[in-house]
Order: structure tokens, then sequence, then C-alpha cells
């Protein structure tokens, strides 16, 4: 199994992590800076950068040839453009996308993109232990 994972925060850094432990194969597409503060150099993990233009960049990260891909930059519209590239364009047969707006979430789950969002996690877990308090 290959995994393409855009972004450079702290969710793609324990993505990267636990995809690579299952000994799967992972590119990445994020910031130069990235790969100096990710500790988990290996073979198994290779990294791309953004050069502005994103359909070139998906390209060069191996996009034609993984099984999943990850939208999870802290830019919202780059994730769910990426999304549609990703699904409409290279058909890559499983596509997440990671977006923080509660009212761009909805709009991109109407188009078929299956999205998570952070933002409505942790209010969920935050009601949750409110409520069970």
């Amino acid at each position: 199994m290959s995994y393409l994972i855009m972004g450079s925060g702290e969710i793609s850094r324990h993505l990267i992590k636990s995809i690579n432990r299952k000994g799967s194969m992972v590119y990445v597409l994020n910031d130069p800076g990235f790969v100096e503060s990710y500790s988990g150099h290996n073979t198994d993990v290779i990294h791309s950068f953004y050069t502005g233009s994103l359909m070139d960049d998906l390209q060069r990260a191996k996009i034609a040839t993984v099984d999943r891909f990850i939208a999870c930059s802290e830019n919202d519209n780059r994730n769910a453009m990426a999304a549609q590239i990703a699904l409409r364009i290279f058909h890559v047969p499983w596509v997440i996308c990671h977006i923080g707006n509660e009212s761009k979430a909805d709009i991109y789950k109407g188009m078929g993109i299956n999205v998570v969002s952070s933002t409505a996690m942790v209010s969920d877990t935050v009601f949750l232990s409110l409520e069970n308090s």
C-alpha cells in the first residue's frame, strides 16, 4: 500500500509515523523546512516540496501511483483542490481531506469529498466531556 500525504503540520507528522510503522510507502508533499524537523528519516518516506503549482507538485509527488491520498495541509482551499484533483483526474481509490472551517467542510462533503474536520472532532469531544461531568 502506498500513501501520499500533503501537509507539514502535526497531523502530517503523526500520520507519516503511524503509516510508516505499518511498513507502507509514504510520499509526502510539504514545505522544505519539514524534512529537517521530521525525525523519522528512512527510505520508505520520500519528500517533495511545494513550488506553487499544485498540479505539478502532486504529479512530482507520485499522485498517479498511490493507493491513498490524504490532504491535511494548514490550507483548507489547497486541501479541497488537491482532493478533487486526486479523485477526479488521477482517480486515486481512497482520498480524505482535512477541512478546519465547518461551513466549507459541509460544502465539500456535498461535492462527494471524504472530509474530516479537527475543529468538529475537538468541539464534539469537549462537548461530550462537559455532558459527562
